[in-house]
């Protein structure tokens, strides 16, 4: 009873077709369950694995630049968090002066967004200068050929929080011939 008033499906709808997605295809006892208990694959490991909410390839880039210098400590904490929540992409390219942040958005509006809770929650204000490059593609292979591929003409490489390789294209021709022509990589849309 618990379950359907959190989900808004019927008594009906619960125990039907619509519940097998949750038991990969058996039908889920839902009549039994009450609050507090916990739903389990009996035929895996005992549990039920939540593995996040889904990312998206950002389609907008900004460098990241504090105000501040002096507030670096508060920035990086506020993208870090930032990051954590979801309301962006953070990655990083590396430069002669250390780590630049480069911020990657679904859309622009997330760059108000974040930049406002910068300053606000984490007293970090900052600029966002938008970049040309777009199109990310995560590079997986030998870590020779990847750096090859990453460093070529019309990209810029990046790293994202894993350390994984991603390279921004600076147009959707880059792209295409490096998608055709570079075979010794794979190209991925969204963090392998």
């Amino acid at each position: 009873t618990q379950i359907r008033r959190y989900i808004g499906l019927d008594r009906a709808q619960l125990c039907g077709p619509a519940a097998t997605a949750f038991g990969h295809g058996r039908h889920i006892p839902c009549c039994s369950y009450r609050q507090g208990n916990q739903i389990v694959d009996m035929n895996g490991d005992g549990t039920l694995e939540f593995k996040g909410i889904p990312r998206f390839a950002p389609e907008h880039f900004a460098r990241a630049i504090p105000a501040d210098p002096l507030k670096r400590k508060q920035f990086d904490s506020g993208l870090r968090q930032l990051t954590e929540e979801g309301a962006a992409q953070v990655f990083f390219a590396e430069t002669s002066a250390g780590s630049q942040p480069i911020v990657g958005a679904v859309g622009q509006l997330q760059f108000d967004v974040m930049a406002f809770r910068l300053e606000h929650e984490y007293a970090a204000p900052c600029r966002f200068e938008k970049m040309t490059y777009r199109w990310p593609r995560w590079l997986t292979g030998p870590k020779a050929e990847v750096e090859r591929v990453a460093n070529g003409m019309g990209r810029l490489q990046l790293f994202d929080h894993k350390g994984n390789v991603v390279v921004l294209f600076q147009d959707q021709w880059a792209l295409r011939r490096a998608l055709q022509h570079e075979t010794g990589v794979t190209f991925h849309e969204t963090q392998p």
